[in-house]
């Protein structure tokens, strides 16, 4: 079994060690961070989900334990920070530490972690769980939305966190995914082959602008989001094990695929929304470089776990 978890978890440190590297000496130069991600986001990891959804029927995409036990631990997980967060602390700051306690780097990690224990189930699960995950994002914009409104707009605050959610091009992509799907037409061919071969690119692209993103972190602040890491990479997978263990007929794929989800880092997405926002980006910045280094420990941990519990054939 460690042979097996090392065999899955080295290629992916090693090629963010590889983007880290390239960052570090600057190879592919400043900006290349932020265009490896915009090509991951805006292309070909929608196109990806989106052959995937597309050429699957619905059945097979989705599942309920997997749906309730990550968007109850992610809630969970979201909440527990605004309500226990240092008092100095304004409700939008708070809300960007729920965020970063429960938003996993489902789109950049999930595939290439999940797809070497279940299979194709990967692409759907990574998909299910990025609707969950924006879901939480909408939340968090439509707070710093009404306090940067002076929360007198509300409604003007929830047509920008709509907007900001469906402007996405991951939510765009699979919703046009599903309904080609419902519309039980066959993908052709060329489109197939389209969305394969940009899609593969994805978890390399993916893992090395992620390594490549975090040359500009530094652990500056450790004891601030310690506790935050701990929510993120402890609670959150062991709170979704929880709620698994009363759905005793799940299929252990979606099981494991949603353990292991909730057990990732936090996405490199919510040091950009800090950044946007300009609510301590720099603690952003410490939260997603932290829980990187500690995922490297704990998702091991997780990985056993769930396969023991749930094993994948």
């Amino acid at each position: 079994m460690f042979i097996q978890v090392v065999t899955i978890l080295l290629p992916i440190f090693a090629i963010m060690g590889l983007g880290y590297i390239s960052g570090r000496l600057g190879i592919l130069g400043d900006n290349s961070a932020p265009v490896l991600n915009r090509f991951v986001t805006h292309f070909s990891l929608p196109l990806l989900l989106f052959g995937a959804l597309a050429s699957s029927p619905l059945d097979k995409t989705f599942n309920l334990a997997f749906v309730v036990s990550l968007a109850t631990a992610a809630v969970v997980c979201f909440v527990l920070p605004i309500l226990l967060s240092r008092q100095n602390l304004n409700f939008q700051q708070r809300t960007m530490h729920g965020l970063g306690a429960s938003f996993s780097n489902a789109s950049f990690v999930g595939i290439p972690l999940l797809t070497p224990i279940v299979g194709t189930l990967a692409l759907p699960a990574v998909g299910v769980a990025n609707i969950i995950l924006l879901t939480i994002l909408a939340i968090t914009v439509l707070v710093l939305e009404l306090a940067r409104s002076g929360n007198g707009h509300l409604l003007a605050a929830f047509q920008t966190a709509l907007v900001h959610t469906f402007k996405n091009p991951i939510i765009f992509a699979m919703i046009c995914g599903v309904a080609y799907s419902l519309s039980g037409l066959p993908l052709p061919g060329w489109l197939h082959r389209t969305t394969h071969i940009v899609g593969v690119a994805t978890p390399a692209v993916a893992l090395f602008a992620m390594g490549e993103a975090l040359v500009k972190s530094r652990l500056a602040g450790l004891g601030k989001v310690g506790f935050l890491a701990l929510i993120k990479l402890v609670a959150m997978p062991l709170i979704t094990m929880g709620i698994l263990l009363l759905f005793p007929d799940v299929e252990p794929e979606w099981a494991v695929s949603a353990v292991l989800t909730a057990a990732l880092s936090t996405a490199i997405l919510d040091y950009i929304v800090a950044t946007e926002y300009r609510e301590n980006a720099r603690e952003a910045s410490d939260l997603v470089l932290l829980t990187t280094l500690l995922s490297a420990v704990t998702l091991p941990v997780f990985i056993i776990l769930s396969l023991r519990i749930w094993p994948v054939a």
